[in-house]
């Protein structure tokens, strides 16, 4: 093993050259109810609509005061990325030293200079510490202070057998034919050519729930395979090989997009939801399928399938199971309206959509417009994206490696935005399309703004569809306590995170929903001996827990909002509840006579136009006065979001951010 190490440092200096980018690269392989309550789910109150005032989106008032009253610079690669070779030298040989957790094997990068002979020294200071440490680990670099690790994600990929295409497409002709005759689907002009552009051009399918911190659901796992050889034959709209085919014939017949990274949660937590593309009429729908797929199974899938003015169709596929729209066969969909969850259901191998385009006449349509499409000369696509689409999907702070599992238990987060002086930082950057010359740069900065310490890293392969990077960073005993900022550039553009130093995270809550079936109201608490009065059945009978839930903090902290809780004021006001999450708005409410002041229910992020890192939306949705008292309902989940609408309710929109 020393030979080894010996020979792999031999050759770095050997290949040294001044005046060029350091860098490092390291790889790490790895494996890749919905409940709608019937008489289930406080006391006999309801809550009061907030509204927007104008000017002031994010102001919001009582619906009875309403019906009352009316590249950190750019990026040059100078930066070293170990900055005393000897001292690391001398960690390396220490006895009993051990590899970062988690760590795997590791390919030797460069360290580069503008100093010919400090580079030869620190070529023969790395040559010691590499031959020394090929006794104690297979690791080498691991086991160095500010270690890097990353590489290619695990994405998921998928097949629809002939004979379930089969399938499908019979079941759809007969449901078309059914509404036909029912006079709830009319008969549409065929195009003379059929594979030219749609009269509506197609919106992205896939999205991220709205105030989602994260950018958008955009990772791009296989496009349609325009090669219809096979097997190995792969041609791409854009004459590349970014699609697969199968030995027994199948060659990839629709787009695949992920909302990387963290897909099993956000698939658990349905956080990213599939949308109509262009509005049409849903003539089929299948639910009901096993939705953890982890392997080419020849399953069947839970699918919506729309049917659009011009005859084309959109399938979409691999849904989460119980999480599909609440409308049915023959019911209307417009242009982003939600259809269901992300999921594996189906021949899947982790969570994902598989979008796929028909023209009227049944043929394929590969939507993307490119020198290599074989189905149609032109783009279906309102607005398409590049082929390499560079971008920062996520960066976050953690107290431990990202851990990816196998398939299909989620991914271990270590997510954590509090640390202690003397801990180790695990700084971690979720890329979506990086090649070669896409080196990110990672900074951190201390709470007076001062830049304490950075590092690039540059990508070892020509392309990735999905990569990570995490640099574990051990903060000196002698950190200063505050709100501490990581940073990432890359390929122009800038995200940064926040953590804090020298303080603890608040204790968290759980808050927990009811529902009363005698008054169609919803409550929530966060105080667990109101919840055990109310599993009592006290001091008012007949409110049961819903399953639904959101997490919370019982004490504020850096970052957090109180939320004030208000009953109607008994003879003045309305039987109903009213949270709020704003500060102006808490104190103002107080003033109102026909309001009273309960509690601090708990603490939580507000929403200010996006959640912030580490958050996912909690939405507020309003029955609109139906039944007589005004209430609300709260609830992170979007398939909830769509039964309500259904029921008449009205969505009003984010109203917190719940940590994850």
């Amino acid at each position: 093993m020393a030979g080894t190490n010996y020979r792999r440092a031999a050759a770095f200096c050997k290949n040294y050259r001044p005046h060029c980018r350091s860098s490092v690269g390291y790889i790490r392989k790895s494996l890749y109810a919905r409940t709608k309550p019937g008489g289930t789910g406080v006391a006999q109150k309801t809550e009061p609509t907030p509204v927007r005032s104008r000017g002031s989106p994010r102001q919001t008032f009582p619906l009875s005061l309403r019906r009352n009253h009316e590249a950190h610079g750019s990026f040059d690669g100078r930066i070293a990325l170990w900055r005393n070779v000897a001292s690391i030298a001398r960690e390396a040989i220490r006895p009993g030293a051990k590899p970062v957790r988690g760590a795997r094997s590791m390919r030797l990068g460069e360290i580069r200079t503008g100093n010919t002979r400090s580079g030869k020294l620190a070529c023969l200071a790395l040559l010691a510490a590499t031959v020394a440490l090929g006794a104690l680990s297979t690791t080498v670099q691991a086991a160095l202070p500010g270690a890097v690790r990353g590489g290619a994600a695990p994405l998921p990929t998928d097949e629809i057998t002939p004979a379930e295409r089969t399938r499908i497409d019979t079941a759809i002709a007969r449901n078309v034919d059914a509404l036909l005759q029912a006079g709830r689907l009319t008969a549409f002009t065929p195009k003379l050519a059929p594979k030219s552009a749609p009269l509506v051009p197609l919106q992205w399918p896939l999205r991220l729930v709205p105030g989602h911190p994260e950018k958008g659901a955009r990772t791009i796992t296989n496009f349609v395979d325009n090669d219809p050889a096979y097997p190995n034959q792969l041609r791409d709209y854009n004459c590349g090989a970014r699609t697969y085919d199968q030995a027994n014939g199948y060659n990839h017949q629709g787009t695949d997009i992920t909302a990387y990274p963290f897909a099993w949660r956000k698939m658990d937590n349905e956080e990213a939801i599939v949308v109509a593309a262009a509005p049409g009429i849903i003539v089929m729908k299948e639910d009901g399928q096993f939705d953890r797929s982890c392997a080419l199974n020849m399953q069947p899938w839970n699918a919506v399938y729309l049917r659009h003015a011009d005859g084309s169709m959109t399938w979409y596929g691999h849904l989460k199971a119980s999480s599909l729209t609440s409308k049915g066969t023959g019911e209307w969909v417009q242009t982003g309206e939600f259809l269901g969850v992300m999921g594996s259901s189906g021949d899947s191998t982790g969570p994902h959509l598989h979008f796929e385009v028909h023209a009227s006449d049944g043929s394929l349509i590969d939507p993307f417009g490119g020198a290599c499409n074989g189905f149609n000369t032109e783009s279906w696509w309102a607005q398409q994206r590049p082929y390499n689409e560079p971008a920062i999907d996520l960066i976050m702070t953690g107290d431990a490696p990202v851990e990816f599992n196998a398939c299909p238990t989620p991914e271990i987060e270590h997510r954590n935005a509090y640390f202690q002086p003397g801990q180790t930082v695990y700084l971690t950057a979720f890329l979506t399309d990086q090649q070669r010359a896409n080196a990110s740069v990672f900074n951190v900065y201390t709470p007076n703004g001062t830049l304490f310490d950075t590092t690039t890293i540059s990508s070892d392969v020509d392309y990735y569809a999905a990569s990570y990077w995490q640099w574990s960073l051990s903060l000196p005993t002698s950190a200063p306590a505050g709100t501490w900022r990581f940073e990432v550039v890359f390929n122009g553009q800038k995200q940064s995170v926040n953590f804090q130093l020298g303080t603890v995270e608040p204790p968290r809550v759980n808050v927990v929903e009811y529902y009363a079936a005698s008054l169609d109201h919803y409550f929530m608490t966060a105080f667990t001996d109101e919840e055990a009065k109310l599993d009592a059945g006290t001091p008012i009978a007949g409110w049961t827990r819903t399953a639904e839930s959101f997490p919370a903090y019982s004490t504020n902290g850096a970052g957090l909002s109180t939320v004030c809780r208000f009953f109607g004021t008994p003879g003045l006001g309305v039987n109903s509840h009213f949270y709020t999450a704003f500060d102006f708005e808490c104190a103002a409410v107080k003033q109102l006579a026909g309001w009273t002041f309960e509690a601090n229910a708990f603490y939580i992020a507000a929403d200010v136009a996006q959640c912030p890192a580490s958050t996912r939306p909690v939405y507020r949705l309003y029955n609109n006065g139906m039944g007589g008292d005004p209430n609300h309902r709260y609830t992170t989940r979007w398939p909830v979001i769509s039964d309500m609408q259904a029921d008449g309710w009205v969505l009003e929109g984010v109203v917190f951010c719940a940590p994850l």
